[in-house]
């Protein structure tokens, strides 16, 4: 990093370098270009082997930098800018109740984001009040942004490639055609045999392959029929005028 760099960052508030400092302006842009979408960013990175190694390299810290700051860190920037626009609360209670509110707004921003929001108000020529949560998320947001989507290109690009399967030896590729021949497939030659005349397996033998008994077969069978054949139950004389009338 370069000295004018170091002084940029301790006049900004950033005594040490950020997630987004740790890298060259090269490999910066490769990580949070808009123009390209995700895919295509992380194949460019995997093209420039130099940025790759870099990436890499910081692939860990940018990852923990888009963490959530926090209540703690948003309570202390809050407190360090009562100290250039004055506190807008009269006591501490009230200062507990007004800052709940920046904390519900910014803690789940990381840390550089929130920072960088803060230092992009106080660049503001008509920054004269204490900002609003609201003001403060519009700052921060974008940088938030930029983070995630830095750190989600640089996990895809580190992630190491499958390696491709080694080819096939004339071996194996001997043993497969011969499997094929075997199997009827395959003609001696080489070329496959059609549809047609391929040996196909025989289907096995389950009752859901059987052709469908007839009818008939089917209720000769039945236990239950046939007992009723043999043994009626018999019926009363009146039966018949006892049910039609």
């Amino acid at each position: 990093m370069s000295e004018k760099n170091e002084l940029e960052l301790v006049g900004g508030g950033l005594n040490r370098p950020t997630a987004s400092e740790r890298f060259t302006a090269a490999a910066w842009r490769l990580l949070t270009g808009e123009r390209e979408n995700s895919q295509r960013a992380v194949e460019a990175i995997r093209a420039n082997p130099e940025a790759l190694e870099e990436i890499r390299r910081e692939a860990g810290s940018l990852q923990a930098a888009i963490a959530p700051c926090g209540d703690s860190f948003v309570h202390e920037k809050l407190t360090e800018a009562a100290t250039v626009y004055g506190s807008p609360w009269d006591n501490e209670e009230l200062a507990a109740v007004g800052m709940a509110r920046y904390f519900a707004v910014l803690s789940e921003l990381p840390r550089e984001a929130v920072q960088r929001g803060f230092d992009d108000y106080d660049r503001q020529p008509d920054s004269k009040y204490f900002p609003r949560p609201g003001q403060l998320l519009a700052l921060a947001e974008p940088h938030a942004r930029k983070l995630r989507i830095a750190a989600g290109r640089a996990r895809l690009a580190s992630e190491r490639l499958p390696s491709k399967a080694a080819p096939k030896t004339p071996e194996e590729k001997e043993r497969e055609r011969q499997a094929l021949i075997a199997a009827g497939h395959m003609n001696p030659d080489g070329t496959f045999k059609p549809l047609e005349f391929r040996t196909m397996p025989t289907p096995p033998d389950t009752p859901s392959m059987r052709a469908p008994k007839p009818v008939g077969a089917v209720l000769a069978s039945d236990p239950h029929l046939k007992a009723l054949r043999e043994n009626p139950i018999p019926r009363r004389p009146a039966e018949d005028s006892e049910l039609f009338g």
